[in-house]
């Protein structure tokens, strides 16, 4: 159970950095000033936020508890492979859509 209560602890400083980083470049290589990036970033952050801690947290406990060790880095990378599809379908999303 620590395992799975370090990782949201650790990784939640590094997530508001790295998905701030991710919307704001998406913005600006669609071509957005500063500040339409920045309104990405207040109205997308915190729904990916929200799912961030739905889902890794939960994917975790199992990767921790259920999957057997040789298959760990498969089944994660296979998480993480949903996660950026998710992440990718909200940065084409429209303000309007939120």
């Amino acid at each position: 159970m620590t395992k799975i209560n370090v990782d949201p602890t650790i990784n939640k400083t590094l997530l508001i950095a790295s998905v701030s980083i991710f919307n704001e470049g998406m913005a600006k290589l669609d071509g957005h000033s500063f500040e339409r990036c920045w309104n990405e970033i207040k109205l997308k952050f915190w729904p990916v936020y929200k799912m961030d801690l739905s889902v890794w947290p939960a994917a975790q406990a199992v990767n921790f508890y259920v999957v057997p060790g040789q298959y760990r880095v498969a089944y994660v990378s296979f998480v993480a492979l949903l996660w950026n599809i998710f992440l990718s379908y909200i940065s084409h999303k429209k303000e309007d859509e939120f």
